[in-house]
């Protein structure tokens, strides 16, 4: 499966394929997502991601729930040359 990048407006900054992992598929088991620590399994997790200035990303992320999806996905935001005021503005949605 080939992942599209998009390119952030202000900061046109591109994500990378591992950035984009996180952005498919509605939580269900995959052979992407393995046991985390043995006893808990990661389940395959869509997540909707809304950028300031209206620019939308949508991928996959493997997650033991859909609160740690997205705390996954911020996660791989960090660092992306968003001011604070700006990473506090984008919004993402797992399920």
């Amino acid at each position: 499966m080939k992942l599209k990048k998009i390119s952030l407006k202000k900061n046109q900054d591109q994500l990378s394929d591992s950035d984009m992992k996180q952005i498919r598929g509605g939580a269900h088991t995959s052979s992407l997502c393995g046991a985390n620590g043995g006893s808990s399994f990661e389940y395959l997790y869509t997540c909707y991601t809304t950028f300031p200035g209206g620019t939308k990303s949508t991928g996959n992320v493997c997650a033991t729930d859909s609160n740690n999806a997205k705390a996954k996905a911020m996660q791989s935001l960090l660092g992306s040359g968003f001011e604070h005021e700006e990473f506090n503005k984008i919004n993402i949605k797992c399920d």
